[in-house]
C-alpha cells in the first residue's frame, strides 16, 4: 500500500494549526491538502471541543478517510444510544455533529476517497473499533457500509507531537514563502514524493501504543486492545 508522509512545510501547518485550537479555528482553512487534515485530527485533543472537527469536516480538501476516521473516533456518538432523545444535554452536540458526519459518509458527499482508513484497525492493527465490550454494546447498530475499510493511501501519525509540544508555548506563523510545493496530486499517485525521514515500524509502533493507553485512560473499552497491543508489541521485539 502506498504510504504518504507530510513535508517540512506540510508540518508546519499541521502544528499551526494544532497550537491555535481551540480559540482560533481559522487556522484550519489553511491546510492545503487531505494529507494534513488527517495528520490534525490523528493529533487533535478532543477535550478541546468538536468545532475543529467540523471544520475539518466542511473542509473542501477533507477526504472521506478522515470523515470515517472522526466518526470511529467519536465512539460513533450517533450508535451510543438508541435515539437523540436518550441523549443527555451535554451530549446533544456530538451526536448532532455525527449524524451530519454519517449522513455525508453515506451519500457520497466528498470528493476523494483515498485515504486508508479501516474501522477493524483503526489507529494500528488489533485496534478494532466496531467490538464493543458485552456490558456496553451499541444502542444502535453502526450502518454496515461505515464499518468497511475506505481508501488505499496510507497517512501514518508522522513525528510532529514533540515539536508541537516544544512549540506550543510559541506562536508558530505560516507563510507562503515557506512552501515551494506541498501539495499531493492525487491524480498520479506513482509521482508522490517519498519523504526519507520516515519512522521506523518500531517508532510507530511506540507511538501508537501511547495513544491507545491514552484512550484506554479515558475509556475502558479500549483496555482489552490496549493489552493485546501490549503482547503483540513485547513478542516482535523478542524476536
Amino acid at each position: 500500500m502506498k504510504k504518504i508522509l507530510l513535508s517540512k512545510e506540510q508540518k508546519k501547518r499541521v502544528l499551526c494549526a494544532l497550537e491555535k485550537v481551540p480559540d482560533d479555528l481559522k487556522q484550519i482553512r489553511e491546510l492545503e491538502s487531505a494529507e494534513e487534515l488527517h495528520q490534525f485530527v490523528l493529533y487533535y485533543n478532543w477535550d478541546d471541543g468538536i468545532d475543529a472537527l467540523k471544520k475539518v469536516n466542511s473542509h473542501p480538501k477533507c477526504d472521506r478517510g478522515t470523515a470515517l476516521l472522526i466518526y470511529w473516533l467519536s465512539g460513533p456518538a450517533v450508535c451510543e444510544y438508541a435515539s437523540r432523545d436518550e441523549c443527555p444535554d451535554y451530549y446533544l452536540d456530538l451526536y448532532d455533529y455525527v449524524v451530519d458526519l454519517e449522513e455525508k459518509l453515506l451519500s457520497n458527499y466528498y470528493n476523494t476517497n483515498q485515504i486508508y482508513v479501516d474501522p477493524c484497525n483503526l489507529l494500528f492493527p488489533g485496534d478494532n473499533a466496531i467490538v464493543r465490550r458485552p456490558d456496553n454494546p451499541f444502542r444502535r447498530t453502526p450502518p454496515k457500509e461505515l464499518t468497511k475499510p475506505s481508501g488505499v493511501i496510507e497517512v501514518p501519525l508522522q513525528q510532529i507531537e514533540d515539536d508541537y509540544r516544544n512549540n506550543k508555548d510559541n506562536k508558530i506563523e505560516y507563510s507562503e514563502k515557506d512552501d515551494q510545493s506541498s501539495q499531493i496530486n492525487h491524480a498520479d499517485v506513482k509521482e508522490l514524493i517519498e519523504v526519507l525521514e520516515e519512522e521506523t515500524e518500531d517508532q510507530q509502533n511506540i507511538r501508537y501504543l501511547k495513544i491507545l493507553e491514552k484512550r484506554a485512560k479515558d475509556n475502558p473499552d479500549f483496555e482489552d486492545n490496549l493489552k493485546a497491543f501490549k503482547k503483540k508489541y513485547i513478542a516482535e521485539k523478542d524476536h
